[in-house]
């Protein structure tokens, strides 16, 4: 789950697993920090999530569901497009 730095109150995603429970309060973060910036979090289904009320402003995120798949390694053997190494994202890291 992607929140982009959009003002915003309230929102906060409970994340709980095995008894514990983490916040994030990318709302208040966003305006206690100094630079703006996108946050994150990243967890398996098996977590229970929850968004709370948004009470002020626009709470925006991009969520996405990943799966694994049995068999996916035979796409990556078939095809150079899917090779990590090939994107973009991964030339601009080792540059760095």
């Amino acid at each position: 789950m992607v929140c982009l730095p959009v003002n915003h109150e309230g929102g906060q995603l409970k994340v709980r697993h095995q008894g514990e429970e983490i916040l994030f309060d990318w709302g208040k973060e966003l305006v206690e920090s100094e630079q703006p910036s996108v946050r994150w979090a990243a967890f398996y289904s098996d977590c229970e999530h929850e968004v709370l009320e948004v009470t002020s402003g626009h709470r925006l995120t991009l969520t996405n569901n990943l799966y694994a798949t049995r068999g996916a390694e035979r796409l990556v053997d078939e095809s150079s497009a899917l090779d990590p190494s090939r994107l973009p994202l991964n030339r601009a890291i080792q540059t760095i």
